[in-house]
């Protein structure tokens, strides 16, 4: 008896190439390129190992979403940061020291009222006692005397201050700074007598570079 014509089609070969069709098909959906949208992806999913290198852009962070754990240590330079990004809010009580100072940066301005003194400023300065015994100066004359400052340059302006009650019409009058550590004073008698003795006379020397 002849066979029937679709018993005559059916081989080993089409049989074979008939089950990897049906493989093929039963083994997923296929998706063309570009078609995973934001839908397409379970929340929390997407991990680090799935982004490319470089990938995530400004355009793709939230605005002030990022913290400073979200910043590598030292990573941002000044290049980074936007004009007058920086107020005193941004910075650290005390984290400001000389070194972040520019020369002539700070001007009288920037300074509080009566909060420096003699110890912030560039200078020498002494306080001690004088002692000069009696006539040792001619009335209506002067006469240099050498005092030891510690800290004082060559050229420095010197001030010279008593603490003590003097004779009327005796004096001194500091002149300069001749070398390191010495200022030259002037003591006057114009009290028109003999001048009396300068015992344990309370003084104070300040010079400014």
């Amino acid at each position: 008896m002849p066979k029937p014509a679709l018993t005559r089609h059916v081989t080993f070969a089409n049989t074979c190439a008939l089950l990897a069709l049906v493989v093929a098909l039963g083994a997923g959906t296929a998706t063309a390129a570009n078609t995973i949208r934001s839908k397409d992806i379970a929340n929390g999913q997407v991990k680090t190992v799935d982004l490319h290198d470089r990938s995530v852009t400004s355009a793709k962070v939230q605005d002030g979403t990022l913290g400073g754990v979200d910043v590598l240590d030292g990573s941002l330079t000044a290049s980074d940061l936007a004009s007058d990004a920086i107020t005193a809010t941004q910075l650290r009580d005390g984290s400001v020291g000389t070194s972040e100072l520019q020369l002539g940066a700070v001007t009288g301005s920037q300074v509080a009222d009566d909060s420096l003194s003699f110890a912030d400023l560039a200078s020498g300065g002494t306080a001690g006692s004088v002692s000069v015994p009696a006539g040792d100066v001619p009335d209506g004359q002067c006469e240099q005397k050498t005092l030891s400052i510690a800290g004082a340059e060559t050229g420095d302006a010197v001030v010279f201050s008593v603490r003590g009650a003097v004779q009327p019409g005796v004096f001194f009058v500091a002149t300069q700074v001749s070398a390191p550590s010495t200022a030259l004073v002037q003591l006057c008698n114009l009290s028109g007598t003999t001048m009396e003795a300068i015992s344990g006379l309370p003084v104070r020397v300040l010079t400014f570079h």
